[in-house]
């Protein structure tokens, strides 16, 4: 089950950095091809994360539920929670926002689907929601510069 704690050893990373809550789960990994775009993008922020894995604390749950009307459909939500690693993985989309350090994971499907990952000032990769945007958003993004196609 998706929502089940992953005794991985990334629990070690996070015991070390002073981090401990009790639930999470690995939601997702970026990949070498990924990394190295966000480099090319913003390389300090890029040179900030430690491990490639994305986790996801089970309080983040709660908050993306507060989004399930924003779907086209109710059920949607279930859908998409369901495809967060491969939002993660295989985005259409990535988007940088400076101001809180976070890493934006963009998919179309029927909604496009924004899953936010806010890089931790350890390092950490760090699920903090996912919710549906616009076309005209995604357009504003990448006329402002704060997102990119990805592929």
């Amino acid at each position: 089950m998706f929502w089940e704690y992953d005794a991985s050893s990334f629990s070690g990373v996070l015991r070390a950095r002073g981090l401990f809550m009790d639930k999470y789960i690995v939601a997702g990994k970026l990949n070498k091809k990924e990394l190295d775009f966000i480099r090319k993008k913003n390389p300090g922020l890029a040179d900030r994360i430690k491990d490639n894995s994305v986790i996801m604390w089970d309080d983040r749950r709660a908050h993306i539920e507060k989004h399930r009307p924003n779907f086209k459909r109710i059920d949607d939500l279930d859908k998409y929670i369901g495809a967060i690693s491969d939002i993660i993985s295989k985005p259409d989309f990535i988007g940088i926002r400076n101001s809180d350090s976070s890493l934006q994971f963009i998919k179309q499907f029927d909604d496009n689907v924004l899953v936010a990952v806010r890089v931790t000032t350890t390092g950490i990769l760090s699920v903090r929601t996912m919710y549906p945007i616009t076309d005209s958003q995604i357009s504003d993004y990448i006329r402002k510069g704060t997102a990119w196609r990805y592929s």
